[in-house]
C-alpha cells in the first residue's frame, strides 16, 4: 500500500524539490524507468513489482481491495 501511494503521488507531483514525501524523487526516477522498460527480467530494484502494482491498481474494480482501497 505504501509503495502504491508513493508511486501515485510521484505520478502527479511536478515539484522537483518535493519535500512532501522523502522518497518522491526516487519514485519519479523509477516511474521514468518503467515508462521505457520492456524487460520482464529487469534487474532494476522494484521495477517488476512496481509495474505489477500499478497495472493491478489501474485495472482493479474491487472497492474492497485491501491493496487499492487506501489509494482511492
Amino acid at each position: 500500500q505504501g509503495r502504491l501511494l508513493l508511486l501515485l503521488h510521484a505520478q502527479q507531483c511536478s515539484d522537483d524539490g518535493c519535500v512532501l514525501l522523502a522518497k518522491c524523487g526516487a519514485a519519479k526516477t523509477l516511474l521514468q524507468h518503467l515508462a521505457s522498460c520492456l524487460d520482464d527480467g529487469c534487474s532494476v530494484p522494484q521495477c517488476a513489482s512496481s509495474r505489477a502494482l500499478l497495472e493491478h491498481h489501474g485495472a482493479c474494480v474491487n472497492s474492497a481491495c485491501a491493496l487499492c482501497a487506501p489509494a482511492r
